[in-house]
Protein backbone atom coordinates (compact mmCIF):
# COMPACT_ATOMS: atom_id res chain seq x y z
CA UNK A 1 0.00 0.00 0.00
CA UNK A 2 2.60 2.10 0.67
CA UNK A 3 4.52 1.70 -2.52
CA UNK A 4 1.43 2.81 -4.43
CA UNK A 5 0.05 5.27 -2.45
CA UNK A 6 3.87 6.75 -1.95
CA UNK A 7 4.48 6.41 -6.07
CA UNK A 8 0.89 8.00 -6.95
CA UNK A 9 1.90 11.00 -4.84
CA UNK A 10 4.96 11.27 -6.86
CA UNK A 11 3.38 10.92 -10.27
CA UNK A 12 0.73 13.34 -8.76
CA UNK A 13 3.05 16.08 -7.78
CA UNK A 14 5.15 15.52 -11.27
CA UNK A 15 2.33 16.38 -13.53
CA UNK A 16 1.26 19.31 -11.59
CA UNK A 17 4.53 20.36 -11.90
CA UNK A 18 5.13 19.79 -15.58
CA UNK A 19 1.60 21.14 -16.43
CA UNK A 20 1.90 24.46 -14.23
CA UNK A 21 5.45 25.07 -14.14
CA UNK A 22 7.79 25.29 -11.23
CA UNK A 23 6.34 29.12 -10.52
CA UNK A 24 2.97 28.39 -11.20
CA UNK A 25 3.27 25.63 -8.33
CA UNK A 26 4.43 28.29 -6.08
CA UNK A 27 2.38 31.12 -6.76
CA UNK A 28 -0.87 29.38 -7.98
CA UNK A 29 -2.80 28.97 -4.37
CA UNK A 30 -4.96 26.22 -6.79
CA UNK A 31 -1.87 24.31 -7.67
CA UNK A 32 -1.18 24.10 -4.14
CA UNK A 33 -4.13 23.57 -2.94
CA UNK A 34 -4.38 20.38 -5.32
CA UNK A 35 -1.48 19.03 -4.13
CA UNK A 36 -2.21 19.13 -1.04
CA UNK A 37 -5.17 17.74 -1.62
CA UNK A 38 -3.23 14.88 -2.50
CA UNK A 39 -1.05 14.55 0.19
CA UNK A 40 -4.35 14.78 2.50
CA UNK A 41 -5.71 11.88 0.39
CA UNK A 42 -2.43 9.60 0.44
CA UNK A 43 -2.45 10.57 4.16
CA UNK A 44 -5.82 9.14 4.99
CA UNK A 45 -5.44 6.16 2.53
CA UNK A 46 -2.08 5.56 4.85
CA UNK A 47 -3.82 5.91 7.95
CA UNK A 48 -6.63 3.59 6.31
CA UNK A 49 -4.84 0.75 5.13
CA UNK A 50 -2.61 0.86 8.73
CA UNK A 51 -5.55 0.83 11.01
CA UNK A 52 -6.95 -2.26 8.50
CA UNK A 53 -3.76 -3.93 8.16
CA UNK A 54 -2.86 -3.71 11.59
CA UNK A 55 -3.96 -6.93 13.89
CA UNK A 56 -6.04 -6.12 17.11
CA UNK A 57 -4.46 -4.05 20.25
CA UNK A 58 -2.63 -7.13 22.28
CA UNK A 59 -1.91 -9.68 19.55
CA UNK A 60 0.81 -7.49 18.06
CA UNK A 61 3.57 -10.35 17.62
CA UNK A 62 6.78 -8.82 16.32
CA UNK A 63 9.73 -10.96 15.90
CA UNK A 64 13.60 -10.70 15.65
CA UNK A 65 12.96 -10.77 11.50
CA UNK A 66 10.50 -7.86 11.71
CA UNK A 67 12.73 -5.68 14.17
CA UNK A 68 15.17 -6.76 11.68
CA UNK A 69 13.60 -5.89 8.25
CA UNK A 70 12.59 -2.00 9.91
CA UNK A 71 15.75 -1.42 11.04
CA UNK A 72 17.25 -2.37 7.20
CA UNK A 73 14.64 -0.79 5.50
CA UNK A 74 16.30 2.59 6.71
CA UNK A 75 18.95 1.60 4.59
CA UNK A 76 16.93 1.73 1.54
CA UNK A 77 15.23 4.72 2.43
CA UNK A 78 19.07 7.04 3.28
CA UNK A 79 19.65 5.45 -0.51
CA UNK A 80 16.44 7.00 -1.62
CA UNK A 81 16.70 10.61 -0.13
CA UNK A 82 20.53 10.65 -0.72
CA UNK A 83 20.19 9.56 -4.66
CA UNK A 84 16.94 12.19 -4.89
CA UNK A 85 18.88 15.09 -2.68
CA UNK A 86 22.41 14.66 -5.40
CA UNK A 87 19.80 14.61 -8.34
CA UNK A 88 18.08 17.86 -7.55
CA UNK A 89 21.69 19.25 -7.08
CA UNK A 90 23.24 17.92 -10.13
CA UNK A 91 20.12 19.21 -12.09
CA UNK A 92 19.74 22.60 -10.58
CA UNK A 93 23.43 23.66 -10.61
CA UNK A 94 23.89 23.04 -14.24
CA UNK A 95 20.87 24.54 -14.81
CA UNK A 96 21.04 27.84 -13.31
CA UNK A 97 24.89 27.99 -13.19
CA UNK A 98 24.46 31.43 -15.35
CA UNK A 99 21.77 33.08 -13.69
CA UNK A 100 23.89 32.19 -10.09
CA UNK A 101 20.86 31.41 -8.10
CA UNK A 102 18.15 28.51 -7.68
CA UNK A 103 14.34 30.21 -7.93
CA UNK A 104 13.02 29.59 -4.16
CA UNK A 105 10.38 27.36 -5.69
CA UNK A 106 12.73 24.96 -5.99
CA UNK A 107 12.97 24.42 -2.26
CA UNK A 108 9.71 23.43 -1.67
CA UNK A 109 9.38 21.16 -4.82
CA UNK A 110 13.41 19.74 -3.29
CA UNK A 111 11.84 19.26 0.24
CA UNK A 112 8.52 17.71 -1.31
CA UNK A 113 10.33 15.13 -3.37
CA UNK A 114 12.81 14.03 -0.62
CA UNK A 115 10.14 13.56 1.52
CA UNK A 116 7.61 10.92 -0.78
CA UNK A 117 11.56 9.21 -1.70
CA UNK A 118 11.83 8.85 1.99
CA UNK A 119 8.16 7.04 2.07
CA UNK A 120 8.49 5.29 -1.26
CA UNK A 121 11.93 3.77 -0.05
CA UNK A 122 10.88 2.62 3.40
CA UNK A 123 8.17 0.78 1.98
CA UNK A 124 10.30 -0.28 -0.85
CA UNK A 125 12.92 -1.39 1.94
CA UNK A 126 10.01 -3.48 3.85
CA UNK A 127 8.75 -5.09 1.20
CA UNK A 128 12.41 -6.27 -0.17
CA UNK A 129 13.02 -7.65 3.59
CA UNK A 130 10.32 -9.60 3.24
CA UNK A 131 10.95 -11.04 0.06
CA UNK A 132 14.25 -12.00 0.78
CA UNK A 133 15.01 -15.40 2.32
CA UNK A 134 15.78 -15.22 6.11
CA UNK A 135 19.28 -15.09 6.92
CA UNK A 136 21.39 -16.22 9.83
CA UNK A 137 24.17 -14.21 11.65
CA UNK A 138 26.87 -16.88 13.24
Amino acid sequence: VGLVVTAALGIGLAALVSLQGVANFVDDGATRGAFYVMLSGAAGVWFWAWRRLSRPSGSTIVDERDRAIQARSFTVESVLVILTLVAWTMTLTEVFWSEGAVPLGYLQLIFWSTFIAGAFGRALGIVLGYRREPSVDA
